[in-house]
């Protein structure tokens, strides 16, 4: 796949994909999609191919429209991972009445402020620790998180 198609599938992808980028590199964007070569494209916006590549792609340390919408992209699948550990992590809580017998003295702190605040930012404040850590301990992947925690409670009940 070049570079444009990928841009292109990006755009399409992306949910409000305008909001990641400058309004040169939109209007390149809309252009681009709207003829078939460079050239066109860049008489139509009357600059350069070279700027219409460079707005497009990026050029020495400028970030171009493709490469922050990869950035985007990568941040919005992060996003999808959190939100589905979290919706599973809710569900195991609300379907298991007993989960906290499950827990250390700070996992259950921590769940309780997940089911009173249902903000990992508010929760972070709480604690005074960053984000990151929030995720990690609710619903990271190691062993130790709430998370996997009780799934392989699951797991031993299925077992």
């Amino acid at each position: 796949m070049n570079n444009k198609d990928l841009l292109i599938k990006l755009v399409d992808v992306i949910p409000n994909w305008k909001h990641y980028l400058t309004n040169k590199q939109i209007e390149a964007i809309q252009v681009i999609l709207s003829f078939p070569t460079y050239e066109l494209a860049a008489k139509k916006l009357n600059i350069t191919v070279s700027s219409l590549k460079s707005r497009l792609y990026g050029k020495n340390k400028e970030l171009g429209a493709l490469k922050r919408l990869i950035r985007a992209s990568s941040f919005l699948q992060e996003d999808i991972f959190v939100l589905s550990r979290m919706k599973l992590l809710f569900n195991i809580m609300i379907n298991d009445t007993d989960f906290m017998s499950k827990l250390s003295d700070e996992q259950i702190q921590y769940s309780k402020q997940l089911l009173r605040l249902k903000s990992i930012s508010k929760m972070a404040t709480h604690f005074k620790v960053n984000q990151k850590e929030v995720i990690d301990k609710l619903i990271g992947t190691n062993k130790d998180s709430i998370l996997e925690i009780l799934y392989n409670e699951i797991d031993k009940k299925i077992s």
